[in-house]
């Protein structure tokens, strides 16, 4: 048996990259795949490399509505949902705090850390039916340490470390795990 036969996970930020490469590797373990993202050809494209076990579904995790659509599509297909990995994030805009245009910041943090917080938010009350679940925030290595002329994408990233510390916290009685993965530089 697969390490993750039955289980059921979404992953934001599916369209490529990361979240790409999670999506086949989580399929190789036997788990059905949500593959969300705002570029709904790359989640095709991704759900039609992962076969069957996967589904994709367009979600802008900035909006409740869209998140809250996402996760009620997964768990209307697959019939629960274990798993959250939340790995959506917005282009980096570098610069200072005095030279960075509020529009940037606004979309760094809202994509990076608000999505986070409302893909949970919706996804929690699933993992709880079920009686157990695991949250994955993908933040950085830059959200423990800073690096110049990135504030926007820095405090965001911190934020994520810091909300799966709270959550794990919040939600360890009711068997639901919450981590922060905090990759270097990746080639995507």
């Amino acid at each position: 048996m697969r390490r993750l036969e039955g289980r059921v996970v979404l992953i934001t930020g599916a369209a490529h990259g990361i979240g790409r490469a999670m999506a086949l590797r989580l399929v190789s373990e036997g788990a059905a795949v949500i593959c969300a993202d705002l570029d709904a050809a790359g989640a095709a494209a991704t759900a039609a490399l992962a076969g069957d076990a996967a589904l994709a579904v367009t979600c802008d995790v900035t909006d409740p509505g869209s998140a809250e659509a996402a996760v009620e599509a997964g768990v209307a297909r697959f019939g629960s949902l274990f798993g959250l990995i939340n790995n959506a994030a917005a282009p980096s805009h570098d610069g200072t705090v005095v030279d960075l245009a509020l529009e940037d910041w606004n979309r760094e943090i809202a994509v990076g850390l608000t999505g986070a917080f409302l893909m949970s938010k919706y996804a929690v009350p699933h993992m709880l039916a079920k009686g157990a679940g695991s949250i994955v925030h993908v933040a950085s290595q830059f959200g423990r340490v800073g690096v110049a002329g990135s504030a926007a994408y820095c405090a965001a990233k911190a934020g994520l470390v810091n909300l799966a510390k709270v959550m794990a916290l919040d939600h360890a009685a009711q068997n639901i795990r919450v981590n922060a993965l905090s990759p270097g530089a990746v080639w995507t």
